[in-house]
């Protein structure tokens, strides 16, 4: 959800030049907060962390990976 306001944010202000609120971030600003929030954040998220769940007969196992649990 975030990513996709920080998407609406950057069509808006860096792509259509209309602000955002009555104190607009610098296009500068706005630029790096997408790049991590609108693109690196969201690959992170779906290309790195990965859920594994096996059910087995000595129980359910659940593995999140970067993280083991």
């Amino acid at each position: 959800m975030f990513a996709a306001f920080m998407w609406y944010w950057f069509i808006q202000q860096i792509i259509l030049g209309v602000s955002l609120g009555n104190n607009p971030a610098p296009n500068v600003v706005t630029m790096v907060l997408w790049l991590f929030f609108g693109i690196a954040f969201p690959v992170f998220m779906f290309r790195v962390l990965k859920l594994v769940t096996e059910v087995r007969e000595e129980g359910i196992y659940i593995r999140f990976f970067s993280f083991s649990i």
